[in-house]
């Protein structure tokens, strides 16, 4: 379950691990020749007050430079606990605004940004070239998750955003789907139709 990984997560997460395991697996980028390496979140309770948040935003700083030494981009991957403000700050507009580029990309996750208040093409607008790959993932009415192409988000002008701000790499995503075969299957027959 989502709450059992969390407290793994939480067991394992500390900065020295978090370190570690982020050498470790740039020693594997480095033999298959990867160019990305993506974070895929740092635990909400990071976000919770100005001094934790710097703690993170400190933390994501040192795996970018560990990155950037073995010519690898790292990258931040947000789920919507980065966008409830802080003390007065939206966690992830300043994680963006104070880690350098070449220390910290985006792996934007649409549904997260949306379901966190906010809009991802105001993403892609502002930060071109900072979000070499997305992930793309439907909202249903209720809020919950949706097919591809089921819900709300606009993926038309969301790839066509994506696209003019440079990213290359696209995933398709639902989580928990309660049919994985004809979750996939209609996710690919709307994006192979749609045009943007």
């Amino acid at each position: 379950s989502r709450q059992e990984q969390k407290r793994a997560f939480r067991t394992y997460a500390g900065v020295d691990f978090l370190l570690d395991n982020v050498r470790y697996s740039l020693e594997g980028a480095a033999q298959l020749g990867q160019k990305h390496l993506v974070l895929p979140a740092l635990m909400p309770d990071g976000f919770t007050t100005r001094a934790k948040l710097d703690e993170s935003i400190a933390l994501l700083r040192q795996a970018g430079d560990l990155c950037a030494q073995m010519d690898v981009q790292f990258g931040y991957h947000n789920h919507d606990w980065e966008f409830k403000p802080v003390d007065g700050v939206v966690p992830f507009d300043l994680m963006l605004e104070t880690i350098e580029p070449e220390l910290m990309a985006s792996q934007l996750d649409v549904y997260w940004v949306t379901k966190g208040g906010r809009d991802p093409l105001e993403y892609f607008a502002e930060h071109p070239g900072r979000i070499p790959s997305c992930h793309l993932k439907d909202m249903a009415e209720s809020g919950d998750f949706a097919d591809v192409g089921y819900g709300t988000i606009d993926f038309p002008r969301l790839v066509a955003a994506a696209q003019a701000a440079g990213t290359e790499y696209y995933f398709v995503e639902r989580d928990g789907p309660p049919e994985p075969i004809r979750t996939a299957e209609r996710a690919y027959a709307y994006l192979n139709e749609m045009i943007y």
